[in-house]
């Protein structure tokens, strides 16, 4: 069953495409739900950079942007993969060095659709730099139970070898 999460004050940074992919970079805020829905332990505020575990297989991205009178420019484009996130802090504007900062989430999708750079781009230039929610619905991984008598970390010969 599909499950989604949501990236606040995401921003489109950019596309680019060839002729055997096209995948887009985003920048949203660092919230802690993404956190926990990512299975990312916490992250100090003092982390400068760091690029973080994890992707996600996912299947529709929405784009929807945060001021009211946008929201009927919302899209929807194909994708198959939220990968490369990478935590950034920025330094606020109008603080002095040192005083004030912000952390910032920025990841890759592979675009699934022919169309999805067309779209994208309609949505830059309208949208502009301008922020908005960025919701991904996706599949999630199996995770592998732990066979019964088998450590995780033994490395016992197989008998008779």
């Amino acid at each position: 069953m599909s499950q989604k999460i949501v990236f606040n004050s995401a921003v489109l940074l950019g596309f680019t495409r060839t002729l055997k992919k096209a995948t887009a970079s985003f920048s949203c805020s660092l919230t802690k739900s993404v956190i926990s829905s990512m299975g990312w332990t916490d992250v100090p505020e003092c982390a400068t950079g760091a690029s973080l575990d994890g992707d996600l297989s996912a299947t529709i991205l929405e784009l929807v942007p945060k001021d009211k009178e946008m929201e009927r420019q919302s899209i929807n484009v194909a994708i198959s993969q939220i990968y490369k996130f990478e935590l950034i802090r920025l330094e606020l504007e109008g603080t002095k060095q040192g005083k004030g900062h912000r952390q910032e989430l920025r990841f890759t999708v592979a675009l699934n659709d022919s169309k999805a750079c067309r779209v994208l781009e309609q949505y830059m230039l309208t949208i502009g730099d301008g922020k908005g929610s960025a919701t991904v619905h996706y599949e999630p991984q199996p995770v592998q139970v732990p066979l019964p008598g088998a450590a995780a970390d033994s490395q016992e010969p197989l008998p008779g070898v």
